[in-house]
C-alpha cells in the first residue's frame, strides 16, 4: 500500500511538470518561428514551485493575470496623470485597456510614445517592465515630469488577456499568435483594435514617434530586435543603433549591443507591428521589439524601465528636427483648410473652408494642446465649406483634424 500511496501522491505533480515543460517547448518554437533563429532554452523547472499547483505560472496568468491588471487599474485611476480607456475587446470579450499618461496642465506636447506588452502570455516579464515604466512616469521624479511635459504615453499593459487567462504560452483564444496579422484586412480582434488605435494617433496632430513592442526571451538576455537596412533603409538602421546605444547609457552592461539579434536581413516581412509602421511611416517612427530576460535570472525591471524611458527621451530630443519636418510635410497646402473666425468663441459656430476638397470627409476630431481628444464628429460630406457647433471649451489653443479617404489634415485654432 505504501508504494501505491506515493505514486498517487506525486502523480498530479508529474502531470503539472509535463504540462509546464510542454508550454515552454511551445514558447521556444514560437521564438524560432517569429525571429527566424534558434535561441537556446535557458529556463529551468523549479520543483519547489511544482509542490503547489495553485501557484503554477500557467494557472495564475504566468504570474500576472487579468485580475492583477484590474486591481492595478483601480489604483491607476486615482492618479490625475493617467486616463484609462478601452480600445477594443478580445476574442472572449475582455476589454483591452489603454493608459494615456501625460502632464495635462503643462505646455504643448511634441508627440506620442506607444508601448504594448504581453502579446505572448508566457512572457510576463514584459508586463513587469511595463509596470515599472508606469510607476516611474507617475512618480513625480523630475526626469519623469520632463517626459510627461513633452510627450503623451499610450500604454497597453496586457494585449492578450484571453491567452493569459487560458494559460496559453503565445496564442490568443483563437489559437493565433497575435504578434502577426498586421497586414490582414480582417485580423484578430486584438490586432484590429491596436492597429486602429495607432492609425488614429498617426492621423492626429501629435503622432507616434517611438513604439516599443515588449517581449521577453528564453535567451536570458536583454536586447532589441534590430532591423537590417535590407529590410528598412540605411538611415533607419543608423537611427536604431542610436536609439539602442542611448538606452544602454542608462543601464551600463544591462543590454546587449545592437548586433546581438539582427532581423530582416533578406527583406521586410509584412506581418508585424514594426512592419506596419515601416510600410506606412518609414523612418518617422522608431518601432522596435524589446526582449527582456525570461529565465530565473530575470529582474532589475526598474532599472530596465528607467533606461528605456531615458533612451526614448534622448532619441526624440536629438531627432526633433526630422520629426517636425515630417509633420510639416504631412500637410499638403493644396488640400489644407482655413478656420474662421479664428480666434473663435466657445460654444459658437466655426467655419472650415477646404481649399481643394478630397473625395469625402468622413469625420472631424478636436484635440486640446496636450493631444487629448475632446470631440469626434462623424461627418460625411464633399462640400468645401463645413460649419460645426463647438462645445463649451476653456480658452486656449486647440487642433482640428479632418479625415477622409486618403486625406488627413490638421490646423490650429484659438478659443477666446
Amino acid at each position: 500500500m505504501k508504494p501505491l500511496d506515493l505514486s498517487l501522491k506525486f502523480f498530479p505533480y508529474f502531470i503539472v511538470l509535463v504540462v509546464f515543460n510542454l508550454q515552454f517547448i511551445q514558447a521556444q518554437q514560437s521564438d524560432i518561428n517569429h525571429k527566424g533563429k534558434y535561441i537556446e532554452q535557458n529556463i529551468k523547472y523549479d520543483p519547489e514551485i511544482a509542490e503547489d499547483f495553485s501557484i503554477m505560472p500557467s494557472a495564475t496568468g504566468w504570474g500576472y493575470s487579468f485580475d492583477s491588471l484590474l486591481n492595478d487599474i483601480q489604483l491607476w485611476k486615482l492618479n490625475t496623470k493617467i486616463v484609462i480607456d478601452t480600445i477594443g475587446y478580445s476574442v472572449q470579450n475582455r476589454p483591452l485597456y489603454e493608459l494615456v499618461i501625460t502632464n495635462k496642465t503643462s505646455g504643448p506636447k511634441t508627440c506620442r510614445i506607444a508601448i504594448h506588452a504581453r502579446t505572448h502570455p508566457i512572457e510576463v516579464q514584459s508586463t513587469y517592465v511595463t509596470k515599472e515604466m508606469i510607476k516611474y512616469l507617475i512618480s513625480g521624479n523630475i526626469k519623469a515630469n520632463e517626459l510627461l511635459d513633452k510627450y503623451i504615453f499610450s500604454i497597453v499593459p496586457l494585449y492578450n488577456p484571453d491567452g493569459v487567462e487560458l494559460g496559453y504560452s503565445n496564442h490568443n483564444a483563437n489559437n493565433i499568435d497575435i504578434e502577426g496579422g498586421w497586414d490582414l484586412t480582417e485580423p484578430e480582434p486584438e490586432v484590429k483594435a491596436l492597429r486602429k488605435l495607432y492609425k488614429s494617433y498617426m492621423d492626429s496632430p501629435l503622432p507616434i514617434r517611438a513604439a516599443l513592442n515588449m517581449h521577453s526571451s528564453v535567451a536570458c538576455e536583454r536586447y532589441f530586435v534590430y532591423h537590417h537596412s535590407n529590410g528598412t533603409s540605411l538611415k533607419y538602421s543608423e537611427l536604431e543603433k542610436q536609439f539602442i546605444a542611448g538606452v544602454q547609457e542608462f543601464f551600463p552592461g544591462g543590454f546587449q549591443n545592437w548586433d546581438y539579434y539582427v532581423s530582416w536581413t533578406t527583406g521586410t516581412p509584412t506581418v508585424y507591428p514594426e512592419s506596419w509602421f515601416w510600410f506606412n511611416y518609414n523612418d518617422s517612427v522608431i518601432a522596435l521589439t524589446y526582449e527582456d530576460m525570461n529565465c530565473t535570472s530575470a529582474g532589475k525591471y526598474d532599472s530596465t524601465a528607467i533606461a528605456l524611458l531615458g533612451g526614448i527621451k534622448d532619441y526624440l530630443d536629438a531627432n526633433q528636427t526630422s520629426i517636425r519636418y515630417y509633420q510639416n510635410n504631412n500637410s499638403n497646402n493644396d488640400q489644407s483648410f482655413d478656420i474662421f473666425p479664428n480666434p473663435v468663441r466657445s460654444s459658437s459656430l466655426m467655419n472650415i473652408k477646404i481649399k481643394n476638397p478630397p473625395i469625402r470627409i468622413d469625420h472631424i476630431e478636436l484635440f486640446n494642446l496636450s493631444g487629448l481628444k475632446i470631440l469626434t464628429l462623424n461627418y460625411q460630406s464633399k462640400a468645401n465649406l463645413i460649419q460645426i457647433a463647438l462645445p463649451k471649451l476653456n480658452p486656449g489653443v486647440y487642433y482640428l483634424t479632418l479625415m477622409g479617404s486618403g486625406y488627413s489634415r490638421h490646423e490650429k485654432f484659438i478659443v477666446e
